[in-house]
């Protein structure tokens, strides 16, 4: 039986592991990686713990939190990269009720709209060439990975979004990138990352045996982490792996971790002190390394990353 309150908690593989053909879905591994601890409530303990920013208003607000705020922007932006007109988009936020009323809502909507026209003009380069998908589908040993990756621009996956660039989105759009090489190995694929603020990321190219062998890295820490909690909460991890190899902010990782520790966490007993992060101690199956089991895993997921990676 699972037991949320304790972070290390160890269970058998689930019996789909045991075929001698595994089928994983690429969005199932995108998903994990975004949360470990929520993918493991999820799968285990069918425990769904979801976003703040998932609830739903029952009321015209007075004010907008940060949440309320990117999910306004989001939309909005990818609306207008879609082609629709923002004076349009602002007239369809204001009938959704979801923005304060009169000139509140109307100042709130200025400064997204204004956002929105910056991260459209830093995207436009990169979006000449019409979006197409790719359906992928590659064997690694006994487990077959398979999903549609969309936002395909010529040879670049292309993603923007109205937040600003973190450890998630550059994890997520890596893992794509590794499944379109692994599985296309003829064209030179590139990632292109973008956001708010001028410091966007580009992945790629990456060479096919690589590819293949960071997925099956990926692949193996994924398997882990249905059976148990891998602490790897992916933008508190970039952080803390740009302090320590990069001279970073020292504080980075902190800060970010205040924020990523939600209640699927905090259901392995975790806070919001980067210390109950670290607190166990490096395993041999974690990987080369000394330290907690944190610091060893972040440096074997996020080395491969950065050694790839180029800012924009």
């Amino acid at each position: 039986v699972l037991t949320p309150s304790r972070a290390e908690v160890q269970l058998p593989p689930p019996p789909e592991l045991d075929q001698e053909l595994v089928v994983v879905e690429l969005a199932d591994l995108l998903q994990f990686f975004g949360n470990p601890a929520r993918g493991l409530l999820k799968r285990r303990a069918q425990i769904y713990v979801g976003d703040q920013d998932e609830d739903v208003l029952d009321e015209i607000p007075i004010a907008l939190d940060g949440l309320q705020q990117w999910a306004i922007g989001e939309r909005m932006l990818q609306a207008h990269l879609a082609g629709a007109d923002l004076a349009d988009i602002r007239i369809a936020e204001f009938c959704r009720g979801e923005v304060p009323p009169r000139r509140r809502g109307v100042d709130v909507l200025n400064r997204v709209e204004h956002e929105v026209r910056q991260i459209s003009h830093t995207a436009a380069p990169w979006l000449n060439e019409p979006a197409t998908s790719s359906w992928v589908s590659l064997d690694l040993g006994r487990f077959r990975i398979t999903g549609m990756i969309s936002g395909l621009r010529d040879r670049t996956l292309v993603r923007v979004g109205y937040g600003r660039v973190r450890g998630k989105q550059r994890l997520q759009a890596w893992i794509e990138l590794l499944a379109l090489k692994a599985a296309h190995p003829s064209t030179p694929w590139r990632a292109v990352i973008l956001g708010k603020g001028a410091r966007g990321s580009i992945l790629g190219p990456v060479a096919e045996v690589d590819a293949r062998a960071r997925l099956s890295e990926l692949l193996q820490l994924w398997v882990r982490g249905v059976s148990e909690l891998l602490p790897l909460p992916p933008n508190t991890a970039a952080a803390h792996f740009a302090a320590r190899r990069h001279g970073g902010n020292q504080y980075a990782a902190a800060d970010a971790w205040k924020l990523e520790c939600d209640q699927s966490w905090r259901q392995f007993g975790l806070n919001d002190r980067l210390a109950s992060l670290q607190r166990r101690p490096a395993q041999p199956q974690d990987g080369p390394g000394h330290g907690s089991a944190f610091d060893v895993l972040t440096d074997r997921v996020w080395a491969p990353l950065v050694a790839e990676e180029g800012a924009l």
